[in-house]
């Protein structure tokens, strides 16, 4: 990856750690410019993609987003679980909604 894809990267998890849809929308239409922007979306340089941290933290609009996006629902995080896994695992009020999302 190249400077501003690594720079999208770590601004998107930051955005949706802080359940900013606002800002994720922003990043992801900026990584759309970028020559392969699945890059951005679906990358998974720390313990979780993208998509798993919306999944871990319950965020329900962003995971959803994400995949309207061409998020891939079946990248495993380090510990080789699926987003659905990661949602099913939640003691969050989403988890039953979540299961349906994905």
């Amino acid at each position: 990856m190249n400077k501003d894809e690594d720079d999208l990267v770590s601004d998107l998890e930051a955005a949706i750690e802080e359940e900013s849809l606002i800002d994720v929308k922003r990043i992801v239409r900026a990584a759309k410019k970028l020559i392969n922007p699945d890059k951005v979306i679906n990358n998974k340089t720390g313990f979780f993609s993208p998509l798993g941290i919306a999944c871990s933290l319950g965020h329900v609009k962003i995971a959803n987003y994400l995949i309207d996006q061409g998020a891939e629902v079946n990248i495993p995080c380090c510990k080789q679980f699926s987003p659905l896994v990661v949602v099913c695992s939640q003691k969050k009020k989403n988890r039953i909604q979540g299961t349906v999302w994905i």
